[in-house]
């Protein structure tokens, strides 16, 4: 995660989220780097394809044999490469955006149609909140809060969690109507 991010939206002022990847189910985490891009291999990828056409138009190769090269690069190389522990995953669908951050240890919700309430992180992630400190009826810091400072965040709905139920309130981003659990 880019440390000179705001951590928040800045159109809906809603902060990210962060939640440990232990909180959610574990189905659902492995979905997330499943389904994710690795945003690290992506950079590297093109890192070594941009050194390598450079080298290729240095010594005036032709373009059929920098096309070959560049295939040759792909099916032998960069398709084997193992992803590294520190490599961050974007995962991107119609409802949320979640990249992995702190060696693959936690997930920063950055889109999501739910928020919840909860108390800032720690100055590792500056503006964001920490989801894991979230509780059921939290209130916001301006709403008599006396927990200490607390506001909003995109968070991760009830059906990312085991027995699909979030361990704090989830409320609509769109209708600000508290979601409930069909879990009773």
């Amino acid at each position: 995660m880019d440390q000179n991010k705001p951590n928040m939206n800045v159109e809906t002022g809603i902060r990210y989220g962060v939640i440990s990847t232990n909180t959610p189910s574990p189905e659902a985490v492995e979905e997330v780097f499943a389904e994710g891009v690795n945003i690290n291999y992506e950079e590297r990828t093109k890192e070594i394809k941009r050194q390598f056409t450079n080298l290729i138009e240095e010594n005036y190769l032709s373009n059929d044999l920098r096309d070959d090269i560049m295939e040759l690069l792909e099916e032998r190389c960069m398709d084997n490469w193992d992803s590294s522990p520190d490599d961050t995953y974007e995962y991107d669908d119609d409802e949320y955006i979640i990249e992995t951050a702190f060696n693959n240890t936690q997930l920063y919700v950055m889109k999501s149609p739910y928020y919840t309430i909860a108390k800032p992180c720690s100055p590792c992630a500056p503006g964001a909140i920490d989801l894991d400190t979230a509780e059921t009826g939290m209130k916001r810091y301006d709403e008599g809060n006396s927990q200490g400072e607390c506001d909003v965040a995109y968070c991760l709905g009830h059906d990312w969690f085991d027995d699909d139920k979030a361990p704090y309130t989830v409320y609509s981003v769109e209708t600000n109507a508290e979601i409930l659990s069909d879990v009773v």
